[in-house]
C-alpha cells in the first residue's frame, strides 16, 4: 500500500510539475528571455554546449548571467531533460521527479549538478553560475540532451515539491555525445514547393529531415535550381552557419526555404530543384532529393500575347484597307447591247 501511495504521489508530482514547466518555459529559446513585462531583461551565455565525452568522465564549467536592468535580481537554476517537440525546432523540458529515481541515474539532467542556492545579481552586473557534468560508467553511447533553466523564482519549494509562481526563464541547452558505438543516419522525409504552378519566380520550399540515428546531426547543404534546359538558375543555402539547426535522434526537423529568380517571359517552363545535404561526425554522409515546378509568368506573357494580338489586328486592318484602295482604282462601265 505504501509503495502504491508513493507511486501515485510521484505521478501526481510529475503531472503537476509538468504543467508548471509547460506554462512557464515550454517555449523558451536558448539565451533569450520570455519576460512577464518589457521592463525586465536577462542574458544567459553560452546558449548552447555541445560536448563529446566518454563514460566515467567529468567536466565542469559555468554559465554567465547578465543583469541589464537597473535593479537587483535574484536567480534560481534548475536542470531538466530536453527533447524535440514537433518539426519546427521547438523543444520541451521535462523535470526529474525524485532524487533517487531511475530517471536521474539514466538521463543527462541527472548527471548535471548546479548550485541550488539563489544567486543575487546587482544592477548592470554579471555572475557566473558553476555546474558540473559527471558521466556514469554505464552511460549508453549516443546523444543525450538537457538544459539548465535560470529564472527569477524557484520551481520547487524548500521541501522539494512543485509550486506555481509567476517567473521568467531562460535556458542554456546541453547536447552531449557519449563516446562509443553510435549510429548516424538520416533521410529526407519531404521536399516540396508551395505550389507546382507559379506565376512569379519566388518559390517557397519546405524540407523535412528525419534523424533515424542515435545521436544528433547538423545537416547542411544547398538547393540548386535548374531550368528546363538544365542551366543552373540559383542556389539556396540550407542550415549553413547555424549551430541551432540540429536534428535530434528519432525526430523530424522542418526547414523553410525560398528561391527568388528573375521574372520575365523567358523564365517560362518546367524547373527542377535538387537539395543535397551533408552530415555526420563519425563518417561524412550525404542525402539528396528532387522536386519540380512550373514557372508561368502571367503578366509578362499577357503583355506579350496582347502585343501579338494587337499586331495581328493591325496587319489585318492594313491588308483589308490596301485591298479596298486597290479595288477603288478600277471603274467597270456597263456593257452596251448591240442593235441592228
Amino acid at each position: 500500500m505504501n509503495s502504491l501511495s508513493t507511486s501515485l504521489s510521484k505521478n501526481a508530482n510529475a503531472a503537476f510539475f509538468g504543467l508548471v514547466v509547460a506554462l512557464g518555459v515550454l517555449l523558451a529559446t536558448p539565451g533569450i528571455l520570455f519576460a512577464q513585462s518589457d521592463s525586465f531583461s536577462l542574458t544567459l551565455t553560452p546558449p548552447l554546449f555541445q560536448l563529446s565525452i566518454g563514460p566515467g568522465e567529468f567536466w565542469a564549467s559555468s554559465l554567465k548571467a547578465v543583469n541589464t536592468n537597473d535593479y537587483e535580481i535574484t536567480l534560481y537554476a534548475t536542470v531538466m531533460n530536453f527533447s524535440a517537440n514537433g518539426d519546427e525546432g521547438q523543444g520541451k523540458f521535462t523535470p526529474i521527479v525524485g532524487e533517487s529515481s531511475e530517471e536521474k541515474s539514466q538521463t543527462l539532467a541527472g548527471w548535471i549538478e548546479v548550485a541550488k542556492e539563489p544567486v543575487v545579481v546587482a544592477p548592470g552586473q554579471s555572475v557566473d553560475i558553476p555546474f558540473s557534468v559527471r558521466i556514469p560508467e554505464d552511460a549508453s553511447p549516443g546523444g543525450h540532451y538537457a538544459a539548465i533553466l535560470v529564472g527569477t523564482q524557484p520551481l520547487r519549494d524548500e521541501q522539494g515539491g512543485p509550486v506555481i509562481r509567476v517567473s521568467s526563464f531562460i535556458s542554456s541547452l546541453f547536447f552531449v555525445r557519449i563516446k562509443g558505438e553510435v549510429f548516424e543516419n538520416a533521410s529526407i522525409r519531404e521536399f516540396i514547393v508551395g505550389s507546382s504552378w507559379r506565376s512569379d519566380a519566388r518559390i517557397p520550399m519546405s524540407l523535412r529531415v528525419e534523424n533515424t540515428g542515435t545521436v544528433h546531426i547538423l545537416p547542411a547543404g544547398d538547393v540548386v535550381v535548374y531550368d528546363m534546359w538544365g542551366i543552373e538558375r540559383g542556389r539556396v543555402p540550407v542550415n549553413q552557419n547555424n549551430n541551432f539547426g540540429n536534428v535530434l535522434p528519432h525526430s523530424v526537423r522542418k526547414f523553410e526555404l525560398e528561391w527568388a529568380g528573375e521574372v520575365s517571359w523567358w523564365n517560362t517552363g518546367l524547373y527542377s530543384a535538387v537539395v543535397t545535404l551533408g552530415f555526420g561526425d563519425e563518417e561524412k554522409q550525404s542525402i539528396s532529393s528532387e522536386t519540380h515546378f512550373w514557372v508561368v509568368p502571367i503578366t509578362p506573357l499577357a503583355i506579350l500575347g496582347g502585343g501579338i494580338l494587337v499586331l495581328i489586328l493591325l496587319l489585318r486592318w492594313m491588308i483589308r484597307r490596301s485591298i479596298r484602295r486597290t479595288l477603288g482604282r478600277y471603274h467597270f462601265a456597263p456593257k452596251e447591247d448591240d442593235t441592228s
